[in-house]
């Protein structure tokens, strides 16, 4: 009888919670954050992996689409799920941005309204964003580009759920807000910043000046940073496995990223049992600097890029020399950035040139630990 009681009490809990509105959800956020134990009834986080695994399906949803309506309305829930994966934005919030409310360029959202606020994004994602917002039919008629019906995005995320193989239930804008502020407050971030991110006032009112200063320059470099990984490796690529080919003791592993780009590792039969790879799997790919190879752009670009494994296209962003070697930065079509480092040589591009970057299969390392 005692165990019954406790799940009616928590059904009526359940039930509480699902009717109260962001304002009402995020107060009591702020007075039960002490008790994380309580604060997870029944709704679950996701983790940085299965985050990643749902970015990357809705971005290759995107690409299936078979007519521009279809294309136009999954982008705009690609959209939606980054303000939600990488802001912590409520719904109602992400419907009223408008382009103004957006400062790509620098990775910066102006939230208005109640909870008017600051919020940062990393520099890769503002890049894609930009892309699509560059395309022009997708906001250039819309004052809210944003908007959408709440129970198109619901079905939407269950859709997304069921594809990614993860509970139905679990994929839905709460949960991804909330893992948002878990994967935060995980690597490190006070209290006092996931309040300033979440739009809670309380605490920020009271907070000591250089505390609150403090937090928020730590809310920026966090809610910034490109990868959770702890590695010396500038290039760091995430996504799923998209296909194995074994020849003698060596294993070639394909993996696609979220913003679509292919990129093939070359590692041992050991490597590949110890980490457990299978198609679906998530892994990081990073590549150390002087394993990125920067080429002038030639006529023949089909020839040069269909044979190489990994062979991008992008644009020289900066250039660093001193007297042996150039640093090159080199945004490539998703919007991520590839660093060089190479012997300076006949060929320097400058800041704009559009170039080609080359990588051996044999030069990515392939990373399992995504938490």
């Amino acid at each position: 009888m005692q165990n019954s009681n406790k799940n009616i009490d928590k059904a009526h809990i359940t039930e509480f919670i699902s009717r109260l509105n962001s304002d009402e959800y995020n107060y009591l956020m702020h007075c039960l954050k002490s008790n994380d134990k309580i604060l997870n009834i029944n709704k679950g986080i996701l983790s940085t992996s299965e985050l990643l695994m749902i970015e990357a399906w809705l971005f290759d949803h995107i690409e299936n689409a078979k007519n521009n309506k279809t294309r136009l309305a999954r982008q705009k829930i690609w959209a939606i799920f980054i303000f939600l994966r990488y802001a912590a934005l409520a719904p109602a919030e992400i419907f009223t941005l408008t382009e103004n409310h957006l400062d790509l360029a620098n990775g910066i959202i102006h939230v208005t309204g109640r909870h008017s606020r600051i919020i940062y994004l990393p520099f890769s994602v503002c890049r894609r964003l930009r892309k699509m917002f560059a395309a022009g039919e997708f906001s250039s008629h819309q004052t809210y580009p944003l908007r959408c019906d709440s129970g198109f995005l619901r079905h939407s995320l269950q859709r997304c759920a069921v594809g990614c193989a993860l509970e139905k239930g679990l994929v839905n804008a709460r949960t991804i807000r909330n893992s948002r502020l878990c994967e935060l407050k995980n690597l490190g971030l006070p209290h006092l910043a996931l309040d300033i991110l979440t739009g809670i006032a309380g605490s920020a009112k009271n907070a000591n000046q250089d505390h609150l200063k403090m937090s928020k320059r730590l809310l920026q470099e966090y809610c910034q940073m490109e990868s959770p990984m702890k590695t010396s490796a500038r290039n760091l690529f995430q996504g799923r496995v998209q296909s194995l080919k074994q020849a003698g003791f060596m294993v070639r592993v394909s993996i696609r990223t979220c913003g679509g780009l292919n990129i093939a590792a070359l590692i041992t039969d050991k490597s590949y049992q110890r980490l457990q790879i299978e198609p679906g799997k998530i892994l990081t790919a990073s590549i150390k600097a002087p394993w990125v190879n920067v080429q002038p752009m030639l006529e023949d670009t089909a020839t040069l890029l269909s044979s190489h494994e990994n062979a991008f296209i992008g644009t020289v962003e900066t250039v660093r020399t001193d007297t042996l070697l150039a640093e090159i930065t080199v945004v490539l079509a998703d919007g991520s950035i590839v660093c060089s480092l190479q012997e300076i040589g006949p060929f320097l591009p400058k800041t704009g040139d559009r170039v080609f970057v080359l990588i051996k299969a044999l030069a990515v390392v392939l990373h399992a630990d995504l938490g």
